[in-house]
């Protein structure tokens, strides 16, 4: 884990989440959260040293503080299910997407929040729905929860329809490559060609 990196998104979006679990520190800026395995306690003073912003840039953050983690810590839960990478990235409005599926589902979350994980670690991720019925995206190296994000969400209809597009694309062309291999594409690859016009 690059601890740095985690730093620099918490100044990026001058919001901090410092959440305390069982054994382990949890802190994020709202929209991801990090384990912090080396450092025994923070609060509002201890974030500030470390960041390294001064009592004028301070002022413009949010910072709160948790004494509970609003999401499963555990390694490995019932029911999570196994994402895997579409291999397209979306630059949308300035941010940079990765959809992930589970095979029905298409979910996006921002590439930025995968910079504090180590590059040689093959990273893992799981749909996870949390007890207040959200959802959110578990991050694992190896078999090791490193964290977790939420979906990015997109609101306008113009967005909406967009995306529906993309994902009838993606199924349409996957269930293409499927028959192709078998020996039977049918007329899946006219859809799919019509879509992305």
């Amino acid at each position: 884990m690059k601890i740095s990196a985690i730093w620099a998104l918490l100044k990026k979006r001058k919001t901090i989440l410092i959440q305390k679990g069982i054994d382990t520190l949890w802190v994020g800026d709202g929209v991801a959260a990090y384990p912090i395995y080396t450092i025994p306690t923070l609060d509002k003073n201890i974030m500030q040293t470390l960041l390294d912003v001064g009592d004028d840039a301070w002022s413009s953050f949010t910072v709160s503080e948790q004494d509970f983690v609003s999401f499963d810590t555990e390694d490995n839960v019932i029911g999570e299910r196994e994402l895997r990478a579409t291999g397209l990235l979306i630059n949308w409005g300035g941010v940079t997407l990765m959809p992930l599926t589970d095979g029905n589902e298409l979910y996006y979350i921002q590439t930025r929040y995968l910079k504090p994980f180590n590059d040689f670690e093959p990273l893992f991720c799981f749909r996870r729905t949390g007890s207040l019925g959200g959802g959110y995206i578990a991050v694992k190296e190896g078999m090791l929860l490193r964290g977790v994000m939420m979906p990015y969400e997109f609101i306008r209809a113009d967005e909406v329809e967009y995306l529906e597009a993309l994902h009838d694309t993606y199924r349409a062309d996957e269930v293409y490559d499927r028959r192709a291999r078998k020996g039977g594409a049918g007329n899946i690859r006219a859809r799919s060609a019509w879509i992305r016009r």
